[in-house]
């Protein structure tokens, strides 16, 4: 019997899960600021998990939601475009995904960016 003061598990693999309201966000604000998916890994750190096989799959889910509000077509109304963005969300905010496609456009309104979207876009 091994001298430890609390119980553990005896192979260690015991795993404390991530809990995606907390790490979700975390995860979208290092991407933000240009970290890698590597780099994002420290954040269990902060919160206090091992869980890696739930932060890559959590990772991988926000990397998929962007790429999905990515395929959203611009066209129509600006509601309409958003009504699809909140179809998808999971993690992302909607309003600042259109506000980061206006700034990407370097436009401020939504005629504008739909002026300023190529056809290969739409």
């Amino acid at each position: 019997m091994l001298n430890y003061v609390y119980p553990r598990a005896i192979d260690g693999k015991s795993v404390a899960p991530i809990d995606a309201k907390v790490v979700a966000p975390l995860i979208i604000a290092a991407r933000e600021a240009g970290k890698t998916q590597k780099e994002c890994t420290g954040i269990l750190g902060e919160v206090e998990s091992d869980d890696v096989h739930g932060f890559n799959a959590l990772y991988k889910e926000i990397e998929s939601e962007r790429l999905a509000m990515a395929a959203v077509p611009i066209g129509g109304t600006q509601t309409a475009y958003l009504a699809e963005l909140d179809k998808i969300k999971k993690h992302l905010d909607p309003n600042k995904y259109l506000a980061g496609k206006k700034a990407e456009a370097g436009v401020t309104t939504w005629t504008d960016l739909k002026a300023a979207v190529t056809p290969a876009e739409l």
